[in-house]
């Protein structure tokens, strides 16, 4: 069974709240997730950087960004919410192409895996591609067809 902690890291200006998720596994590694681009960090991220400057920064690995209409996942707030053993992040958006659903789901076991699950739904056909900077720096485009599904599955070992 993994625990899950959550914590508040802090606001955006606009008075938006941006969350810690702390998975614990049965060993008692950790992994730490933020709805804020829907990262994975850790504590030298949440001490050294304010929220707005983490959104901002191009530089900090972790983050889920997107390429094509993705591109509108860069660098926001998503929705958060915890499940039995997983933490799911969504974010929906209109880039004038029709609405996209994003959504990552982590799932942390005890042999230290995290596996991330991203995935997309679309309105229209739209070119897209979606990936985890702390597993993965390729990020390719691919075209999605109307009401069809973009999915994309990682892996992590955490050390």
């Amino acid at each position: 069974m993994i625990e899950i902690e959550q914590y508040i890291w802090g606001f955006t200006p606009e008075g938006e709240v941006a969350l810690i998720y702390v998975m614990i596994n049965g060993r008692g590694q950790k992994v730490f997730l933020t709805n804020a681009a829907a990262g994975v960090v850790n504590e030298k991220i949440i001490s050294d950087y304010k929220v707005d400057d983490y959104l901002r920064s191009r530089d900090v690995e972790g983050k889920v960004i997107g390429c094509g209409v993705a591109d509108a996942i860069n660098g926001k707030l998503w929705e958060a919410r915890t499940e039995v053993n997983r933490v799911v992040m969504s974010y929906t958006g209109d880039v004038g192409r029709g609405e996209q659903v994003y959504e990552v789901v982590y799932d942390f076991d005890d042999d230290g895996v995290l596996e991330i699950t991203l995935q997309s739904h679309t309105t229209e056909s739209v070119n897209m591609g979606m990936t985890n900077t702390k597993i993965s720096e390729s990020l390719e485009e691919v075209e999605v067809g109307e009401n069809l599904i973009y999915e994309r599955h990682l892996n992590y070992q955490v050390q």
